[in-house]
C-alpha cells in the first residue's frame, strides 16, 4: 500500500519512526511538522507562508519536513508533495492518549480528520503516557488493525481513532469498540510576566503530567467508553468523524424558522 505518515509531535519523534518500522513493508511517505504541534486540532495556515523541507527518512520513498500544522502536512502533501495519492493517511504515534473531548484540539486526530475530508481511510494512532520509548507495541498494532479497518466499505467516512495503554503488553485485557467518555478539562500551570497593559503567560512544563492537570466530567464509567475503557488495560478503537451536529436538537430548533425577522 501506499501510505502517507503524519504526526504533531514533530518529524524526529519516535511514535513517528516505529510507525514506519513497522510498516516498512509498504510504500511509505512522510509529511511532518518541523516543531511539535501538540493541540493543533485542525487548524490550517492561512495568514503566512508556508516551507517544506526535504529530509532523509529511512524506509520512506520521500520525506518532509513542513514549517505548518499537522492538518496542513496532510493538506500539502496530497496537494503538492507526494507524486501519488496514498491509500491511507496515519497519524501518529502520539506521545499521549487521544480520547473522547481531547480530539477536538488533538492534531494527531486533525491531521487524520483532514485525511477523510479527501475521502482517503485515515487512521489516528495514540499511546497513554509512554516511558521510555514505548511505541513499538502500538506501532505493531496500528499495523495488525490497518486490513482490518480497509476492509470496512465505509472506511474513508471516519477516522479509526486507536488508543493504546503504555506498558507492559502482557497486560492488555484486549481490545474495546468504543465511544466517548466525557469531557477533559485541563489545568495548564503558566508563570505570568507583567510590563505595563501586556501580560505574558509562559507555559511551565508540568502540562507534561497530565494525570495531575485534567479532570474528565460527565465520565460515563462503563467499558463501552474510551477512558474508562483504557484505564482498566484496554486497547481502544473509536470511530470519529468531522460531522458536530447535535442531531437530536435539529428538530427542538425547527420552531426558529417561523419567527418574524
Amino acid at each position: 500500500m501506499k501510505i502517507l505518515l503524519v504526526n504533531d509531535d514533530g518529524i524526529d519523534a519516535p511514535g513517528l519512526r516505529a510507525l514506519a518500522d513497522a510498516l516498512s513493508a509498504h510504500e511509505l511517505y512522510v509529511v511532518a511538522p518541523s516543531v511539535q504541534q501538540s493541540g493543533a486540532g485542525h487548524s490550517m495556515t492561512i495568514q503566512k507562508d508556508l516551507t517544506a523541507q526535504k529530509r532523509e527518512y529511512k524506509g520512506a520513498v520521500s520525506a518532509y519536513a513542513l514549517s505548518g500544522t499537522p492538518a496542513d502536512c496532510v493538506y500539502v502533501g496530497l496537494g503538492y508533495l507526494l507524486p501519488v495519492k496514498p491509500d491511507v493517511v496515519i497519524s501518529g504515534i502520539n506521545w499521549g492518549d487521544n480520547m473522547s473531548s481531547d480530539c477536538i484540539s488533538s492534531g494527531t486526530v486533525g491531521a487524520a480528520l483532514e485525511g477523510i475530508l479527501h475521502d482517503i481511510p485515515s487512521m489516528a494512532v495514540s499511546v497513554t503516557w509512554p516511558q521510555n520509548g514505548q511505541f513499538r507495541y502500538p506501532a505493531e498494532i496500528a499495523a495488525k488493525l490497518l486490513p482490518y479497518y480497509l476492509n470496512d466499505p465505509h472506511c474513508a467516512k471516519y477516522v479509526f481513532n486507536l488508543n493504546v495503554p503504555s506498558g507492559d503488553p502482557a497486560k492488555i485485557r484486549g481490545l474495546k469498540v468504543t465511544r466517548f467518555d466525557g469531557i477533559r478539562v485541563y489545568h495548564f500551570d503558566y508563570a505570568i510576566e507583567k510590563d505595563g497593559d501586556t501580560i505574558t503567560f509562559h507555559m511551565k512544563p508540568s502540562y507534561l503530567n497530565p494525570p495531575a492537570n485534567k479532570t474528565m466530567m460527565h465520565q460515563e464509567g462503563t467499558l463501552e467508553n474510551d477512558v474508562t475503557a483504557d484505564k482498566n488495560g484496554y486497547i481502544t478503537v473509536t470511530p470519529v468523524t468531522w460531522d458536530m451536529v447535535k442531531k437530536d436538537s435539529v428538530p427542538d430548533l425547527k420552531y426558529l424558522e417561523d419567527l418574524p425577522l
